[in-house]
């Protein structure tokens, strides 16, 4: 456990220290990549903790590419549709709440 001499830094200080977000501090703190403690609501990362943890570990969930929600979305739909083969296509203006829409400003305007 840490000595009461040993200084500990805000998770700002130590993201910037590290060159990475705080929120990945944050998440590494939680996780037990990364040695701090809770002090309330707010997390203080000990400063013998930044030398001792292997930057790789901390670096590397930035640095693998991610893919985006959508770009996810897309690929799972395309997947579907694979599977499933062609979608039957909408009939127009059956239970179609854009064509209500239309109609109702089409009357409306003169």
């Amino acid at each position: 456990m840490a000595d009461r001499s040993e200084q500990f830094l805000t998770v700002e200080q130590a993201a910037r220290r590290l060159h990475v977000h705080p929120m990945t501090v944050r998440r590494h703190l939680k996780s037990g990549l990364l040695r701090g403690r809770k002090q309330g609501k707010l997390w203080r990362v000990a400063e013998s903790a930044l030398s001792e943890t292997n930057n790789s570990q901390i670096i590397q969930p930035i640095t693998q590419p991610t893919v985006s929600p959508l770009a996810r979305a897309l690929a799972l739909v395309e997947e579907r549709d694979a599977k499933s083969g062609p979608v039957t296509p909408r009939i127009s203006g059956v239970n179609d709440a854009a064509t209500e829409l239309r109609q109702m400003r089409e009357e409306r305007t003169p």
